[in-house]
């Protein structure tokens, strides 16, 4: 397997990003990636690339890092309704690709963060992303976040928090992946069966555990507890409908499994630090491709001021 190593003792800078959607079957176009690095974050559909002449396909919950210097486009037309992130970012440093074993890896793995001098994470280049829900929520904050200031730009600490957090879901022991498993087993469950009514209880029950020790699991494998986890769900399904519906808010409330708007209210404000008329407002920035066009963001001036090379993208040719 394929790795890539990216050192965090020196800033990360967000170069460009945006939520691409079609509702018309669509592929990739020919690109040529030169000193930037991108991740795409397959949301819904499947997305059909070549990448250095190597074939893959994207589905839901899957991501995939590009190098630079490397050919990448589409070799199928993807179904209508497809979906996925994509953001581009540039390492002070270049980062390093190399062919690993999961033996070989783990020492290395398992030295981040000992020390200061150990900042290196490493990554898959393609590999399903366990902790989708934070995940999602983090690029979404990244892509709404607009800079105070040309040289405060907190974009640039949020995508090294995301690259942390693609490692921290990655980095994990077999028992943990043991764990990781059936909590994302009793995640369906919980999606297929949500409600404003539904109880920890209910869940252990129908999923054959414990409700405490369904719990503790829940707390090692996703750092909240089952009923953080349950009004993590109900908060994250609002702010979607809040941002890509008109729905009224006492709509978006019902829709999203809370008994009361004024339980909504009071839970939303108390996770994200806005109401949801304000968390509406302040998300509506985010820059959509059109389908057809893959835009071109200048290089922001503070990244070519910073960093030695700059990226450059475009069609090939």
């Amino acid at each position: 397997m394929k790795y890539v190593s990216f050192n965090l003792g020196k800033s990360i800078f967000y170069y460009k990003g945006g939520e691409f959607r079609t509702d018309q079957p669509w592929q990739h176009q020919a690109v040529y990636h030169h000193g930037d690095y991108e991740l795409i974050f397959c949301l819904q559909g499947q997305i059909f690339l070549t990448l250095n002449q190597q074939q893959l396909v994207l589905k839901p919950h899957d991501l995939l890092i590009v190098p630079p210097y490397c050919k990448m486009v589409g070799n199928a037309k993807s179904p209508v309704g497809t979906a996925f992130y994509w953001l581009h970012f540039l390492p002070q440093e270049r980062a390093q690709i190399t062919e690993q074993t999961p033996a070989s890896i783990a020492p290395m793995i398992n030295a981040v963060g000992q020390s200061k001098h150990q900042q290196t994470i490493f990554l898959p280049l393609k590999f399903a992303v366990a902790n989708f829900e934070e995940v999602t929520v983090l690029i979404h904050q990244i892509l709404a976040s607009t800079p105070p200031r040309p040289y405060l730009d907190d974009r640039n600490l949020l995508t090294a928090a995301l690259l942390i957090k693609l490692f921290a879901g990655t980095a994990t022991t077999e028992s943990t992946r043991a764990d990781q498993r059936r909590v994302a087993t009793v995640q369906e469950w919980i999606r297929a069966h949500m409600s404003s009514q539904l109880t920890v209880e209910e869940i252990a029950d129908h999923n054959n555990f414990n409700p405490d020790y369904l719990t503790r699991m829940f707390k090692r494998v996703l750092g909240v507890t089952t009923r953080q986890y349950l009004n993590r769900i109900k908060i994250e399904t609002a702010s979607s409908l809040l941002i890509r519906t008109g729905m009224p808010i006492k709509e978006v409330a019902a829709n999203s499994f809370f008994s009361d708007t004024r339980t909504f209210l009071r839970r939303f404000k108390a996770m994200t630090g806005l109401t949801p008329t304000e968390y509406r407002q302040s998300n509506r920035e985010i820059h959509h491709n059109n389908p057809h066009i893959d835009p071109q963001i200048p290089l922001p001036k503070q990244i070519e001021d910073l960093i030695d090379y700059i990226p450059e993208n475009g069609n090939l040719k």
